[in-house]
């Protein structure tokens, strides 16, 4: 009511009731779509900072699981990730991206953080970062299996570390690889402007 909607604490009761804040706020149409997902955000990041005083809560869980299911219900194409509302529906990405964040070291586990963010930024997530970083992450892992300092190199040598990549994959990746030094889409180089040869979109 305070930090979030800037409101008056004076004004938060009325007639002896209290607002319900989320309630009132996603109900009211002259907010934007995108204001009543960051209010979600933000009520759960409180609703995690409420649980770690104690663990056995689990508020901010129960409460993204049943987000999701009734994401999931209405056919939503938004999901809660890492305490993040991203355009994702399918069940097997959630986890897989779930997964990875869950079981990488931890300067991979920031890129993909990183990846997350730019990606569920709003109104417009901004891909280019977010594709800069997922790239980053699938680099940092290689570099550490193999001790190489490029990707290119640390592909090629991953076999001989017990890794082992479907060619098709190892040429995917070299090819993303590639895309994402490109000077004309501009991910790791100066940025561009929106109205420049290539910009990258949710897809």
């Amino acid at each position: 009511w305070t930090n979030v909607l800037n409101k008056r604490i004076a004004d938060f009761s009325k007639n002896g009731s209290y607002y319900i804040v989320a309630t009132t706020y996603i109900e009211n149409v002259s907010h934007e779509w995108y204001e009543k997902l960051n209010l979600i955000e933000i009520t759960i990041q409180y609703l995690r900072n409420y649980d770690q005083k104690d663990y056995r809560r689990r508020v901010a869980a129960r409460f993204t699981e049943t987000l999701n299911s009734e994401f999931e219900r209405l056919h939503f194409a938004y999901r809660i990730v890492d305490n993040k509302i991203v355009e994702i529906n399918s069940k097997e990405e959630i986890e897989s991206i779930e997964k990875a964040l869950a079981e990488s070291p931890a300067n991979i586990r920031e890129h993909l953080n990183k990846a997350l963010q730019h990606y569920a930024k709003r109104p417009e997530g901004d891909y280019r970062n977010s594709i800069k970083e997922s790239i980053s992450a699938v680099e940092a892992w290689c570099r550490e299996k193999t001790g190489e300092s490029t990707l290119g190199p640390a592909l090629s040598k991953l076999e001989k570390k017990g890794v082992t990549l479907h060619p098709m994959l190892k040429q995917a990746f070299d090819k993303l690889y590639f895309y994402t030094n490109d000077r004309e889409t501009g991910i790791r180089h100066a940025l561009m402007d929106k109205t420049g040869t290539y910009m990258p979109n949710a897809e």
